[in-house]
């Protein structure tokens, strides 16, 4: 299923996607920046697999 979000911030290896849409509680989605070649602030569109109670995007392509 494909979800959309927007990059939102850098830590360490790790880049962090904020999801358009979200449950009750919003659970940041994790992926490799060093992987992928995203700003803050890109809009992009990924599938998300769960991981050791954490979320991680794969597939990722940027919108627009």
């Amino acid at each position: 299923m494909k979800h959309k979000g927007q990059v939102y911030k850098f830590v360490g290896v790790k880049g962090v996607i904020r999801p358009d849409k979200f449950g009750q509680v919003r659970v940041d989605v994790l992926f490799d920046r060093h992987k992928e070649n995203l700003v803050i602030g890109d809009k992009i569109e990924y599938e998300q697999v769960e991981k050791n109670r954490r979320k991680y995007a794969e597939n990722i392509k940027k919108i627009g």
